[in-house]
Parts: structure tokens; C-alpha cells; sequence
């Protein structure tokens, strides 16, 4: 080899070992976008995935191209495992761009990280997009711990989906801590251990909303604990911080333990907490205090359309509540409303029948029946079943309505008729039966043919 060409030789090796030595995350090369929202970073394998730990990607924007298998992670960083996007209070070193999941799996993720805060898929968001997010089979460990993210500022969470096993101080089966964040259309199916605010979705919550979420799994070990939200601090702004959402899971816990909700406080006076269109089934065992909807309140809450099985193991919603202050319109947990607020049977909550005694529940946009308890639409259930004929009767209190139309809410009109029978009468050879309207005094009259309407008719 000549001279020259031995000079060139050993600067590309110089060169090569140079470029050796850098940082893994300064050479890191996404399958595809330059990060903006029209042309996201493409995430196609888990060194990519880890690779968006990064300050320069931070503000950036991604989409998940296809599966992901991160079982490698249980190898990485001496057993540390994946180490979670985004770290420290500072905004700066937080993830604040989108990540959109597609819909792909991440199967297999590991952090083992129980002296680290923040912990999770992402360590801290702040104002970030994260949506249609599916983990499958995470094992995480940490102090504040979420299968996505150990903690969420003021960011928006949708169509998000974790399941698995997850440790931790405060920790959450998506989220470990939520500030100001909305969540709408998610669920966890996981087991959790905590030892002090656990909850199937989150673990602590300072102002947020939930909304057609769910959980499943089992939860044990922590001071606090809720089937959706361990411990929830929040300010009534006029509308319901949960709605649309129920929880399966299995909680115990030592102290304040709820099927929905562990403990509810604020930081102010006379704040509350509202929830509407929510149920309960999983059982609730505490060693203090146990509701089958809430542990213990600090405040006042406003609860319609609420709904626990009697397996939960307690006839109380709300396991113990002070009752110092209330905002207007604010009730003690309505509890003495029979209407809004009712323990059920596990026949009653399954299959049609849910459709009557569950009937605060929107099973024409929101909800759907199914041979078990009632799901939410955008959930795809094998076990889905129509709605009764709309004409079918609905027991409600003490009166039973049928509907004109098949949604007696809103503008649609319906009929509501007193229980007391006027008399019965025959009608074209059929049993039928004539109830005294709550309104004037006319009347309806009811053809039943296997427990269903066949033949309605008014005098006006």
C-alpha cells in the first residue's frame, strides 16, 4: 500500500472509532418523517422507541409503523431495563411532542427501576398527545409508576391500553400521577401492588377528567386504592370529572379503598367531585375503610347514574364522607337516591336486563349490552347483545316508562305511567292491561305477549 493511501487508511479507522464512541442517541435513525405533524418520525423497532429519549426529540412528533417486540429490554442497562422518555420536573426534559401507537402493539417491555421516580413507557409528559397506545405484557418498577407514563401534565390521553404487572409507591395501570391531563377511551387490564396511592387507571390525580374508561385485573397493597383512581384532589368546574366508566378490578388495600375511587380531598374549600354513567364489580377489602363507589371523601360529590354489584362485599357507596361543606347543588354522595345510585345483583347487571335496571346508562351512543356486564361501544366485545324491542317496558322506582321512541331522554317524548293497575281489559283476543297516566287523567293501555308490548294504545 502506498503512502497515501496508508495516511487515508488510518484516518477512516481514527475517524470510525471516533464515531464508535458517541452516544448511541446521537446517531439515532427513525424508519422514516423528519418529526413534524405531517411527516412524524416513524417508530418501526425498540432501539428507535428508545431512541425518542432524547432532549432534541422531545417536542417532536411520532407514529408507531407496526409491532414492536421490546422483550430485549429485560437485558438492557445492567437489568435497569428500558429507560422511560423524558425525566426530571423540568419542562425542558420532558416529552411534549404526540406519539401515536396506531393501534400496533409494544409487547414485552421491562423497567426494573424501583429507586427511580417517574417511571413508565415515558417517564414525565407535559402538554403531550399520546394516543392509540397498546402495551401488552409490561413488567414495571418504580416509585411513581404508569404503564405509560409515571407522571402526565396537562396532556391529552386517548384510546390507550396496558396490560401486565406493574410496583410502585404511587402507581397507576396507565398512569402513576395526571395534573390537569384528560383521558377518554382507555383501559388496563393489569395486576398492581402498591404501598401508597394505587389505581387501576392512576394512582394520584390533582384536577383531570376520565372519561369511557375502564379497568380489570387485581390490585392489593397500598394505603389507598380505587378500581379507577387511588386518590383524586380535584375543583368542580361544572362538569363530571368521570363519566362513562366502570372498573372490574378486584381492590384491597390497608386504608382508604373504593371500587371506583380511594380517596377523594382538595386543596381548597368547599370543592367536589362529580361522576356520572359508572359502575363497579369487582370486590373491595379494606383493612379501615372500604365503599363499594369511594373510600373516604374530603369533599362533596355529586354521583348520578351509579351502579355496584353486591358482590363488591359492602352496601355502603361511600365509606365514610365529611360532611362540612358542600358546593351548591352538591348532595352527600346522594346516597338516599334510589334513583341515582343503586347496589344490584349480578343477574341484574348482565345481559338485557341491564337495559332495565341500568337504565341511566346511554345504551344508544354510549354503552352496549353484552352476555356479561355492560360495556362501552368503542370496546370490540364477542359477547355483545341487541337492545330489547324499544317498546319494552323499564322499571324505574315506582313507576315503569315506555318509550315512544327508543330513547326517552332529551327533546324524544315518552310516556311515563304510575304502577297501579287500573284494570285489566282484552283487546283483539290478547291480555292487555290499562294504567292511569302520571299526567291528567288519561290513559294507556298495554298488550304484553311475552313480557312485550305488543299493542299500545292512548285515548288522546
Amino acid at each position: 500500500m502506498n503512502t497515501y493511501l496508508q495516511i487515508q487508511y488510518k484516518h477512516y479507522i481514527v475517524f470510525a472509532s471516533l464515531l464508535w464512541m458517541l452516544p448511541v442517541t446521537s446517531l439515532a435513525q427513525f424508519a422514516g418523517g423528519n418529526g413534524t405533524v405531517n411527516e412524524p418520525w416513524q417508530v418501526a423497532t425498540i432501539e428507535q422507541l428508545q431512541a425518542i429519549n432524547n432532549e432534541d426529540y422531545f417536542g417532536d412528533h411520532f407514529i408507531q409503523i407496526n409491532d414492536i417486540d421490546a422483550s430485549e429490554t429485560a437485558n438492557w442497562n445492567d437489568g435497569e431495563g428500558f429507560d422511560p422518555i423524558g425525566w426530571d420536573t423540568n419542562a425542558e426534559t420532558n416529552f411534549s411532542g404526540s406519539y401515536n401507537g396506531q393501534s400496533f402493539h409494544i409487547r414485552n417491555l421491562t423497567i426494573n427501576r424501583p429507586d427511580s421516580t417517574y417511571v413508565g413507557l415515558f417517564g414525565l409528559i407535559r402538554e403531550a398527545n399520546l394516543s392509540n397506545i397498546t402495551l401488552e405484557n409490561v413488567n414495571i418498577t418504580g416509585k411513581s409508576v404508569g404503564g405509560i407514563a409515571g407522571q402526565a401534565w396537562s396532556s391529552e390521553l386517548t384510546n390507550i391500553a396496558v396490560d401486565g404487572i406493574l410496583y410502585g409507591d404511587y402507581v397507576g395501570g396507565l398512569f402513576g400521577v395526571m395534573h390537569g391531563s384528560i383521558m377518554s377511551k382507555s383501559i388496563a387490564n393489569v395486576t398492581i401492588v402498591g404501598t401508597e396511592e394505587a389505581g387501576g387507571l392512576v394512582g394520584f390525580i390533582e384536577n383531570g377528567f376520565i372519561s369511557e374508561s375502564a379497568s380489570y385485573g387485581e390490585l392489593s397493597g397500598a394505603k389507598t386504592a380505587g378500581g379507577l383512581v387511588g386518590k383524586w384532589i380535584d375543583i368542580y368546574e361544572n362538569e363530571y370529572q368521570i363519566s362513562n366508566s366502570y372498573s372490574e378490578m378486584d381492590v384491597s388495600g390497608t386504608e382508604n379503598v373504593g371500587g371506583l375511587i380511594g380517596h377523594t380531598g382538595s386543596t381548597i374549600f368547599s370543592a367536589g367531585l362529580a361522576m356520572h354513567g359508572v359502575y363497579a364489580s369487582g370486590s373491595v377489602q379494606s383493612d379501615d375503610i372500604g365503599g363499594a363507589l369511594v373510600g373516604h371523601s374530603q369533599v362533596c360529590l355529586l354521583i348520578t347514574a351509579a351502579y355496584w354489584d353486591e358482590k363488591v362485599g359492602t352496601d355502603k357507596a361511600i365509606g365514610t364522607q365529611y360532611e362540612d361543606s358542600c358546593l351548591e347543588g352538591f348532595m352527600i354522595a346522594h346516597i338516599d337516591d334510589a334513583q341515582s345510585i343503586k347496589k344490584l345483583t349480578s343477574v341484574q347487571m348482565t345481559g338485557q336486563n341491564a337495559w332495565n335496571t341500568m337504565h341511566e346508562l346511554d345504551f344508544n351512543e354510549v354503552w352496549q349490552l353484552t352476555d356479561e356486564y355492560p360495556k362501552l361501544k368503542w370496546q370490540d366485545v364477542d359477547t355483545a347483545v341487541e337492545n330489547p324491542d324499544f317498546n319494552f317496558p323499564r322499571q324505574i322506582g315506582n313507576v315503569w316508562v315506555y318509550e315512544w321512541q327508543s330513547n326517552c331522554r332529551g327533546e324524544k317524548a315518552c310516556a311515563v305511567l304510575r304502577k297501579e293497575l287500573i284494570d285489566e281489559i282484552e283487546v283483539d283476543g290478547m291480555s292487555c292491561s290499562n294504567f292511569e297516566l302520571n299526567q291528567a287523567s288519561r290513559t294507556m293501555t298495554w298488550c304484553f305477549e311475552d313480557n312485550k308490548i305488543f299493542w299500545p294504545r292512548t285515548d288522546f
